[in-house]
């Protein structure tokens, strides 16, 4: 065949996708993202505060041509009761990766009460995988494995005629020896990438209504309430000034704030701190404002 009769060569389909983590603390969710994108394991515990963020390229034969998908990777705080920040981060979200530690029972029964019930709530349906992780440590799943199957397949239906084959919805995956990690997050962008009907354009509008929605209906109650609604009020003040979730994070640190555990002293700490932070961003009388409107929530709950 000669070079003028060879059939034109196919492009690239570049896609972008936000990918978040969900899953209670400690199932290792930032350890399954270190080792994906960095191809690295690091056993410490740092619990995260907040959101964290971060970014891999995929590329994947499709249909005579390729496939370049670039996920934005957000792992979340695993803990219970930070609704506003959770929903705020899943909106406009179009996958996810689901984590449950298989020596831990209850860590697969809160995606099921807790995580999988907020997700839809923001978004609807959308693509997830579903990980048995620490399987090093559970090489059977200790009984949780024949439920993540089925659980994968409820909230799959549609996309999973899109995987290569040999992929699947759920893996037992340990974020220490790599098993089933890359192939997990692989099968996510082949779903990702199923060709399907153009989305709405003003879905992402859309969740981003549902979260605020969820964020006015939480109330603040407690002192998990309360940091809860400054890291999202603290968050959108310093956006646009480089990256306000390490500013937050940092102040969090300095002033021995323990998200899970929080004190009121620790809390206003952590409001003074912030209040210093966006000093470089701010004028002195929006400084002052948010400064005051942080202690008042603060104030609702620990008094004073």
């Amino acid at each position: 065949m000669s070079a003028a009769s060879l059939p034109p060569a196919m492009g690239v389909r570049e896609l972008r996708k936000k990918v978040v983590l969900l899953g209670d603390a400690m199932v290792g969710k930032t350890s399954l993202t270190k080792r994906f994108v960095l191809s690295q394991y690091d056993d410490s515990y740092i619990q995260t505060i907040g959101t964290t963020v971060s970014k891999k390229v995929l590329e994947f034969p499709q249909d005579g041509g390729a496939v370049k998908v670039t996920m934005s990777i957000w792992d979340i705080l695993g803990r219970h009761g930070f609704v506003g920040l959770q929903a705020d981060t899943l909106a406009g979200c179009h996958g996810g990766i689901v984590v449950c530690d298989l020596t831990r029972e209850g860590t697969f029964e809160s995606l099921q009460q807790y995580w999988l019930p907020l997700l839809l709530e923001v978004t609807g349906p959308i693509p997830l995988v579903f990980f048995g992780n620490k399987v090093d440590l559970s090489p059977e799943g200790d009984g949780i494995r024949a439920r993540l199957s089925t659980l994968s397949e409820q909230f799959n239906q549609g996309v999973v005629e899109f995987l290569p084959a040999g992929a699947r919805t759920h893996y037992l995956t340990s974020a220490k020896t790599g098993a089933n990690v890359d192939a997990g997050f692989q099968a996510l962008a082949h779903m990702l990438a199923a060709p399907k009907v153009v989305e709405d354009p003003v879905k992402e509008v859309f969740e981003g209504m549902v979260a605020d929605d969820i964020e006015r209906r939480r109330g603040l109650g407690t002192l998990v309430d309360v940091v809860d609604a400054l890291i999202l009020d603290a968050r959108r003040a310093i956006e646009g000034s480089g990256d306000a979730m390490d500013v937050v994070r940092a102040e969090f640190i300095r002033a021995g704030l323990d998200v899970s555990a929080p004190t009121a002293d620790a809390v206003r700490k952590a409001i003074e701190y912030l209040a210093g932070a966006e000093s470089e961003f701010h004028p002195a009388e929006e400084v002052a404002r948010n400064r005051a409107r942080r202690l008042e929530m603060l104030g609702k709950v620990a008094g004073g």
